[in-house]
């Protein structure tokens, strides 16, 4: 089992995101979204019986500009190896007035886009401890976790099945989770 679509059952993901790039949620609503798409992940594979889960998988935006974060691979225009945090993620993601964002292209013959790293002549590479994600939402997460684990509990159970509800079967979600 290489991991699950981030964007989430009912695509909570990009909601998340469209309501926080037009201002109708705050980053901490955004983060919790990500987190609880992450924990539900790794809930459904205890659940299903997998003994060694993918972790490192999720993404707010497009794996690869977070690989190339990770690797220090930012455009001058968006900061460069200095900038961090989700603004300067979000700029590379989707520009801003006069700054263009990065180009996208199609993962060979499928429907997938990624944005594609800006590399340059003499460029440095340099291992970046935290992604921009993470950078922000350490503090956060420590205390919601604590006091939202009863009800997030209740939730998992709920929100598991979420393959019935689109026409799959209880054996089609075991193969796929085997």
């Amino acid at each position: 089992m290489l991991g699950f679509p981030r964007i989430g059952p009912d695509r909570e993901l990009k909601f998340a995101l469209e309501q926080h790039w037009a201002r109708q949620i705050k980053t901490a609503e955004l983060q919790e979204v990500a987190r609880d798409l992450r924990e539900l992940h790794l809930r459904a594979g205890v659940l299903a019986g997998i003994d060694v889960l993918p972790v490192g998988d999720f993404a707010l935006y497009d794996h690869v500009l977070d690989t190339a974060e990770l690797a220090s691979i930012i455009a001058e225009r968006h900061g460069g190896s200095d900038a961090g945090g989700l603004p300067a993620h979000f700029l590379a993601c989707r520009g801003a007035d006069g700054v263009a964002p990065l180009e996208m292209t199609k993962w060979f013959d499928t429907n997938y886009h990624y944005l594609v790293p800006e590399l340059h002549e003499g460029q440095r590479f340099a291992l970046r401890a935290e992604s921009a994600e993470s950078a922000e939402s350490a503090e956060s997460a420590e205390s919601a976790e604590s006091a939202e684990s009863a009800e997030k509990a209740r939730t998992w159970r709920r929100r598991i099945s979420w393959g019935s509800k689109r026409g799959r079967s209880s054996s089609a979600r075991s193969r796929c989770c085997r």
